[in-house]
């Protein structure tokens, strides 16, 4: 309860030391999940690889809630700041657990907007994308698919960086540079059965990233390149090596046709190579259309690792996911029953498959 009277209190003492904060917003999301998983023998147990281990279904009440404002200060200065539950694993606790309902800070930062760029320093918004998504999840030892918090409308896999952004806008074209620093807010990377990970949250890890987006002719291109630097021997406790030689890039294209059922199209796609650690792509493509007052949303995932040490040294690992939602809006709540279903290949055997049914309910205001 500290926490919660802590941040009532830094709203109030706000709201009273500089007048009235406009732009409130925030939004609930109740969700219930039904789900099948199915683990088989891989190549790092004894046995027959693609040989059932072990069937497990479970139900899941879960619910989460966002809410922020944003500042105007000056003319050409803002500041933002964003509260939600569940920061570090998104809508992540049973419904019961209510010290997980507790508001954690998911964005605090500033805006500054002068005639030839904007600037955003502090704990910045940041969309998940194929580009974030690769470099997220090379920071997992576990198969970031299972873990994924995309759960109704908290579909951000990042949630904010740690860090800077500068944007400069020429022409159809804006240029950024992004630095980003320490872990990634928003995403699931502190799992119970991973205590032996005592260097999670040190800033062990940094990157650098080139991008640009481009807006010509109804196409929206989205372009990063980026130079991570994360801290080498992180599975033997070494703090003293550094990967050095990483590469990540990625690129996504959207297009939308409003006068085509409202269709909207996208596809991305991400590569991501550490010498003598690993080779990994991304894809992930997305469709939609308004059909019959419901929103259709079919989506494909596939992620790519090739391992180059370790007991998978010399396997490729395929993570691939199915998803289909319906949205609804009826008397303003917005209504989305999922079908996701995941599969997990380790050198053409299964490992694992997933199939979610849930249906989420959510409000905005």
């Amino acid at each position: 309860m500290k926490r919660v009277f802590a941040l009532i209190l830094i709203a109030s003492l706000a709201h009273c030391a500089y007048g009235e904060i406009t732009g409130w917003w925030g939004l609930v999301s109740f969700r219930e999940r039904y789900e099948i998983q199915k683990e088989y023998t891989d190549v790092s147990f004894t046995g027959e690889p693609g040989r059932l281990r072990y069937t497990d279904t479970n139900t899941k009440t879960r619910v989460g809630y966002s809410f922020g404002f944003k500042k105007r200060v000056f003319e050409n200065l803002d500041a933002g700041v964003t509260f939600r539950s569940g920061v570090g694993s998104v809508m992540w606790q049973d419904i019961n657990s209510n010290g997980s309902l507790l508001p954690g800070l998911l964005e605090a930062y500033i805006d500054w907007r002068t005639p030839y760029a904007e600037l955003l320093l502090g704990k910045i918004p940041q969309k998940g994308n194929v580009f974030w998504d690769l470099y997220t999840c090379a920071n997992l030892r576990e198969d970031w698919r299972l873990y994924n918090p995309t759960d109704g409308v908290f579909n951000d896999r990042l949630g904010a960086l740690n860090g800077m952004r500068l944007s400069v806008p020429v022409g159809p074209v804006t240029v950024r540079m992004v630095y980003h620093a320490d872990y990634v807010g928003g995403y699931a990377r502190d799992y119970p059965e991973e205590t032996n990970l005592d260097d999670e949250r040190d800033l062990d890890w940094q990157v650098f990233v080139l991008g640009a987006e481009v807006r010509k002719a109804g196409f929206d291109l989205d372009v990063d390149v980026g130079l991570p630097k994360r801290r080498g021997n992180r599975y033997r406790r070494g703090r003293d090596s550094g990967y050095v030689d990483e590469f990540i890039w990625g690129g996504t294209l959207r297009k939308e046709i409003p006068d085509l059922y409202g269709t909207e199209l996208q596809i991305g796609y991400a590569y991501n190579s550490r010498d003598s650690i690993f080779t990994a792509s991304f894809v992930d493509a997305i469709a939609s259309a308004q059909v019959a007052g419901f929103r259709l949303t079919g989506r494909y995932q596939i992620g790519i690792q090739d391992m180059e040490f370790g007991i998978y040294k010399g396997y490729r690992t395929k993570r691939a996911a199915y998803h289909l939602y319906f949205n609804k809006e009826v008397w303003h709540l917005d209504i989305q029953p999922r079908l996701i279903w995941f599969r997990t290949e380790v050198a053409g055997n299964r490992k694992m498959t997933n199939l979610r049914l849930e249906v989420t309910s959510t409000v905005r205001f």
